[in-house]
């Protein structure tokens, strides 16, 4: 929610998504007990996955996809509780009457103003110890449903290197890490500044189009423009690495170091060499690497790839979202669907030593 990150999504997505900000002021001393930043989105899906019935107001964007508006409190782009910020002189069931409230005004004020039909309020998203507290939104009519798992590794304070950290893995992990690296050996990782994005944005949008293409659903699309605003407007708490071939462009990653964490945010692959060279696995490694340059206490993997993930010591949160459809009767339809929805199960992997585990939760 930092002012330099909120202009980057804007100057280079305000086309194709609108932001609002609400501001709660306490009226007796005119300061702002509660802010909150929301998008209005189009929700892209491949029309085979949702019945009609369900989302309502859709439109074709071609034979295969359909889309309708979805206003979020919250960050599309980013997994995690992005939404909001609260005085402590709230308590939680006021925050949560008021960000009802807020999110009712701003879908008014936008279907105003944009014309746009909007077909679901949605907050996002929530874990532990923060679940038990957003409740309120039960009573106040939205519906709740776990999505994907949020992967995270603590990072070790004794990890100077990547070796120390592959020291640090049972044998096993530490051999699947080492057959990694050497399919990757061919490939070359480099930072790209501003202006290496720029000269490269074709490429980056080809390689993040392709990762896109494989997913059912989208929110927006971002693009090598935005990464670009991003790495303009944050410097060095914002970092682009780029993954070559020879001359071939084969990956990406971005990343955000936000005080003691570092966030992973977007890769891009060139899927034909994928798995001959192990891109999106040396991509992986390469957050961790990150991770203990920066001196950061954790690494935020964020949701997909579970397994794989875990395989190199990501361990899961649960997360939880809340959502309403502006149309009572669909509504209720939306409703019993989503209890059904689930997280993806997976074996949850435990690759390193003992002692990783004793000394973190000692």
């Amino acid at each position: 929610m930092s002012i330099p990150y909120l202009k980057a999504l804007e100057k280079s997505l305000l086309g194709q998504i609108d932001f609002c900000y609400v501001t709660v002021l306490d009226a007796s001393t005119s300061k702002p007990v509660l802010i909150a930043s929301m998008q209005l989105v189009p929700f892209v899906f491949k029309a085979h996955t949702y019945s009609s019935k369900i989302i309502g107001n859709t439109t074709a964007v071609n034979d295969t996809l359909s889309m309708f508006y979805i206003l979020v409190c919250g960050n599309v782009f980013m997994a995690g509780e992005n939404g909001f910020q609260t005085s402590d002189t709230l308590d939680d069931q006021t925050s949560v009457a008021l960000l009802a409230m807020a999110i009712s005004r701003a879908e008014k004020l936008l279907s105003k103003q944009t014309k746009k039909k909007i077909g679901i309020q949605l907050f996002k998203e929530f874990s532990p110890p923060k679940v038990p507290s957003t409740t309120g939104f039960i009573k106040q009519g939205y519906q709740d449903f776990e999505i994907d798992m949020f992967m995270f590794l603590s990072i070790s304070p004794s990890w100077n290197s990547m070796e120390d950290y592959l020291q640090s893995l049972k044998a096993k992990y530490r051999t699947k890490a080492k057959s990694v690296f050497k399919k990757a050996s061919s490939l070359d990782l480099r930072t790209f500044s501003y202006s290496d994005i720029i000269k490269h944005q074709h490429a980056i949008d080809s390689l993040f189009l392709q990762v896109i293409a494989k997913s059912e659903y989208q929110f927006g699309i971002i693009n090598a423009q935005t990464f670009a605003e991003l790495k303009n407007q944050m410097g060095e708490q914002f970092i682009f690495r780029a993954l070559w071939l020879n001359q071939d462009l084969v990956g990406f990653s971005t990343s955000f170091v936000n005080g003691d964490v570092l966030e992973a945010n977007y890769v891009g692959i060139q899927y034909p060499f994928n798995l001959r060279f192990a891109v999106y696995q040396r991509l992986l490694y390469d957050y961790i690497y990150l991770a203990i340059e920066k001196r950061v206490s954790y690494l935020n993997y964020g949701r997909t790839s579970e397994l794989l993930k875990s395989s190199l010591g990501a361990e899961p949160i649960p997360m939880k979202l809340y959502a309403k459809h502006t149309s009572k009767a669909t509504h209720l339809l939306m409703a019993s669907i989503l209890k059904k929805v689930s997280p993806k199960t997976f074996e949850l992997r435990k690759p390193f030593k003992s002692n990783y585990y004793k000394n973190r939760l000692g």
